[in-house]
């Protein structure tokens, strides 16, 4: 077994859970059983395999649990120390962590499940990332279900990353800085996750997992990309049947998942607004009704700006790109078909 210093969790006599986050992140996408007393609470999970940890004296890692058998053995060891219903509690903590070490595949170097959807919050397609060299460039051209796909910006010919290849890359990129040459990083972390490469994917594999590394680093996800990752949330499952989405209802958290996002926003001119709305008179300015509602605030029409070339787009923020907008003609303008 070899030894991964910067992944422990071992703190001075503290046991901890290994990929705590990814454990939580997991029940909060997977659902539990629906008779489960703590369902709405993936945290509370964490919890209790923490209190399992402790009584133990060890780490909850997939050492000691990736498999029921290890279920049995940890619960032996608990026994007389918990009541039963608690010990049932812990029992389905961690049959939850097992579930998630079997579907991710976690070992005890792996720290983070890189695939589809995860590198779909990071990269969009044409994003541009320098090589491990730092001497030229490769482009994203299509995320499939288990590489991406890239263009050298040098050659003609595109090549295939697997995502297992960009994880061990990933999860060994610390304990490997000793080695000289990026080759040698890039076997060496391969060797540990017993996967195979080619040497002319190399210096790509390991220029996209540092990337990769710094945009998780500049966390929190941007608020675009975190809508296009729901839209694509929505299409799942509107693709399913009704059901497969009542089943996944059945065992899914009642309690939504928070995230946290970055927004850039527009300071925009308060002079622009005013003139606009007083052009209008209260009313729409694409269908012409009266506002909606009047604002409790003030009791003036309730209208919205905005602006017909987007400030994104780089449009002006001028009385001229402005119009005022009931709620359903503005929801129309950026999300209704095009006339």
């Amino acid at each position: 077994m070899n030894s991964l210093k910067p992944f422990q969790n071992i703190e001075q006599g503290v046991c901890m859970i290994k990929y705590e986050q990814e454990y939580i992140d997991y029940i909060v996408a997977n659902g539990v059983g629906k008779n489960d007393q703590v369902a709405s609470s993936p945290k509370s999970y964490a919890s209790y395999l923490k209190s399992i940890s402790n009584i133990i004296g060890e780490d909850i890692s997939p050492i000691i649990l990736s498999k029921e058998d290890d279920i049995t053995s940890i619960v032996g060891r608990l026994l007389g120390k918990r009541t039963k219903k608690t010990l049932g509690n812990y029992k389905s903590a961690m049959l939850q962590y097992v579930n998630m070490v079997k579907e991710n595949r976690f070992d005890d170097n792996c720290s983070f499940l890189i695939n589809k959807r995860e590198l779909k919050k990071y990269f969009n397609i044409n994003d541009e990332i320098a090589t491990g060299g730092n001497t030229t460039k490769f482009r994203i051209t299509v995320f499939n279900e288990k590489t991406v796909t890239i263009q050298p910006t040098e050659a003609k010919s595109i090549l295939n990353l697997y995502y297992e290849q960009i994880n061990a890359v990933y999860s060994s990129f610390d304990v490997l800085e000793y080695l000289q040459t990026i080759g040698d990083k890039v076997s060496k972390a391969l060797e540990l996750h017993n996967l195979r490469g080619e040497t002319s994917t190399e210096t790509y594999l390991y220029g996209f997992a540092r990337e990769l590394r710094n945009r998780r680093n500049a966390e929190p996800v941007s608020l675009k990309i975190w809508e296009k990752i729901q839209a694509e949330y929505l299409d799942e499952s509107n693709n399913l049947t009704k059901e497969e989405r009542q089943k996944r209802l059945n065992n899914a958290p009642i309690k939504p998942e928070t995230i946290t996002v970055s927004v850039n926003l527009f300071r925009r001119n308060a002079d622009v607004v005013i003139e606009v709305l007083e052009r209008a008179n209260g009313k729409c300015e694409n269908c012409n009704q009266p506002a909606p509602f009047l604002r409790a605030k003030d009791g003036t029409p309730y209208l919205e700006i905005h602006h017909k070339v987007p400030l994104s787009e780089d449009g002006e923020d001028t009385v001229e790109n402005a119009v005022a907008l009931c709620p359903n003609c503005h929801r129309q303008a950026h999300f209704g078909l095009k006339q």
